[in-house]
């Protein structure tokens, strides 16, 4: 699959750029992808290869899938297979902090005030103490939990070039919401 570039010009919503579906091992998986700032050196489809690949060792793993894991245990469980993908980079599951102070997004509603909220990425991909070296941020769901419209604006906020407010500009390479069918 081909993912699509925005240009700097062009509006970001709340609306994924790419929707993928795919059968591996039998069960469902639906991502959708919003692609952020784009670092010269990073290729967003090679990140989202590596990714692809780290998934595909996920629902190899007989056990895992036996188990019928909740969201939390998927997530740290993929964490551990997107490392080996991701050399020289941390990959960090449920990450809170920036730096000293809680990791939070920012917009401006429809009145145009200030909204600010606390947050916590599922996975993310990344240098530490670096604010412009963000890869790869994913928000999974268990496929029974249809809720996704904070996921979407979370990715959303974190993927773009610029953001309302420079204390909360994450800037991620690509953003991956993931909607996964495990028994």
């Amino acid at each position: 699959s081909t993912a699509v570039r925005r240009s700097k010009a062009e509006p970001r919503g709340t609306v994924p750029i790419c929707c993928f579906s795919s059968a591996v091992s039998g069960r469902l998986i639906r991502w959708f992808l919003m692609m952020g700032a784009i670092m010269a050196e990073h290729d967003p489809r090679a990140i989202l290869s590596a990714f692809a690949e780290a998934l595909a060792d996920l629902l190899q793993d007989a056990d895992l899938v036996r188990a019928g894991p909740e969201e939390i245990s998927i997530t740290t469980e993929l964490a551990m297979k997107i490392d080996r993908y991701f050399a020289g980079w941390r990959v960090s599951p449920e990450w809170t902090r920036r730096e000293a102070e809680e990791k939070k997004i920012a917009w401006n509603d429809e009145a145009g005030a200030l909204r600010l909220k606390k947050i916590r990425p599922d996975i993310i991909v990344h240098h530490m103490h670096k604010q412009d070296e963000n890869l790869l941020v994913v928000e999974a769901k268990r496929v029974q939990n249809t809720s996704f419209e904070d996921d979407i604006r979370k990715l959303t906020l974190m993927t773009l070039e610029q953001s309302v407010h420079p204390e909360y500009h994450y800037g991620y390479v690509v953003g991956v919401h993931l909607v996964i069918d495990l028994p």
